[in-house]
This record gives structure tokens, sequence and C-alpha cells, in this order.
């Protein structure tokens, strides 16, 4: 990662975190009942949303268009929101359902989904449907 990349990813997670509560909202939208835990998985949510835009195979054309400013631009949230609905809800919920967890989730606990195990059982089903990789900030 080249010394110019380093402040827009930075700029993008700051961006991300400030739209959480809206990403959380759109999930759970998505299935009220279904998705109820997802205010639980707040931070792996967070993480993974990370990791899908740092996957994303156009991330240097985002990174000059929404890394240049503080402000989060309403194309930003559309682009994150996509990660948070299409790819996010869907590996957070093969982890709930994973027969390590799925007990767990029957009871209503659902604080393994704060583990790190939660985000590298995480990043295996990214890595298996859509090929991520997980990527560091340098």
């Amino acid at each position: 990662m080249s010394s110019r990349e380093a402040p827009n990813t930075a700029y993008r997670r700051y961006k991300v975190q400030l739209r959480l509560k809206r990403f959380l909202r759109d999930i759970i939208e998505r299935g009220a009942n279904k998705y109820e835990y997802m205010s639980r998985a707040r931070s792996l949510l967070w993480a993974l949303l990370c990791q899908g835009m740092l996957n994303d195979p156009k991330l240097q054309a985002r990174a000059d268009e929404f890394g240049q400013s503080l402000s989060t631009e309403a194309q930003f949230t559309d682009w994150a929101s996509g990660i948070a609905t299409t790819r996010c809800r869907f590996i957070i919920g093969e982890v709930v359902n994973d027969k390590l967890y799925a007990p767990k989730a029957a009871e209503g606990t659902f604080s393994f989904l704060r583990t790190a195990a939660a985000y590298k059982r995480s990043m295996e089903i990214a890595h298996k449907k859509w090929k991520w990789v997980e990527k560091r900030l340098k």
C-alpha cells in the first residue's frame, strides 16, 4: 500500500464508524425477526465492512473518490450499505447458524459475535464466498 492510500483508508474507516447505526438498520430492515441479533454484532459488522472495502476490486478509484475529505458522501454511504446488506449480513448469518454457535444463538446468547474466533470464521466464509483475504493497514 502506498503512503497515499493510508490516509484514504483511515478516512473510510472513520466514515464507516459514523454510519454503523444506519448499516445495522439497513440489515435489520431486511428481516426484523431474522436479524434481531445484528445490533450485538456491531463490531463484527464494522470489521467486515472494512475488509469488504479493502477487498473491493475498485478500491483505488473509491479511495480517490471518497478519501479526500472528512465529509460522508451519499455515494459512499450507498457503497458501504451495499457491502453491509449484500455481503456482511450473509456472512454474519452463516456464523450465527454455524454448528459451533447455533446452540448459543438458540438460547439468545450472542456474545460470541464479539470474539476473535467469530471474526476468523467470518473471514473464512467471506473467502469461500467472495475470495476476500484479510488485509491490514500498513
